[in-house]
């Protein structure tokens, strides 16, 4: 073969391989997008609820405008944003959790309780790393609150 024609069959090859690859920068479709709008305006409230101090378009809590933006992104983009976000509010609600453990801990021991164990330690960053560890629900870290709050109050009573 002559070296022109050599060029020519390799870039019918090379145009012929990335025609047969499957499409990776393909858009997010809609109802990935409707899912995903509704997931992010959830957990920007969640944020403005934990008082997280966000800014920026990926706080909007308007769905609509997340939607618009999923449509014209890449899926794996939307993905990575999605996982951010996601991030972004753990880590916030583990701080709000840190917290109310933190202050707990320190009512119990100012009104006298014979609280111990892990639950009653007064070291806020102890509170702050099981919550992250163990990538702790917001169920439970409610629940962890009330429970001390109930305790608090049975101590505050005898």
């Amino acid at each position: 073969m002559t070296p022109p024609l050599m060029v020519h069959l390799g870039l019918r090859l090379v145009l012929f391989g990335l025609l047969a690859m499957p499409d990776f920068a393909a858009a997010a479709d809609a109802t990935f997008c409707n899912a995903y709008a509704e997931q992010a305006a959830r957990e920007a409230a969640r944020a403005e609820r934990f008082a997280c101090a966000f800014h920026g378009p990926r706080w909007m809590r308007d769905a609509e405008a997340h939607r618009v933006w999923c449509l014209g992104a890449q899926e794996s983009v939307v993905r990575a944003e999605a996982a951010a976000r996601s991030n972004d509010i753990r880590l916030c609600m583990c701080e709000w959790y840190a917290d109310r453990a933190a202050a707990q801990a320190a009512a119990s021991t100012a009104q006298g309780c014979p609280f111990t164990g892990p639950r009653w330690t007064p070291d806020r960053s102890a509170h702050y790393r099981w919550c992250v560890l163990a990538d702790v629900p917001l169920a439970t870290l409610e629940s962890e609150i009330k429970t001390r709050d109930a305790l608090l109050t049975t101590c505050a009573k005898h």
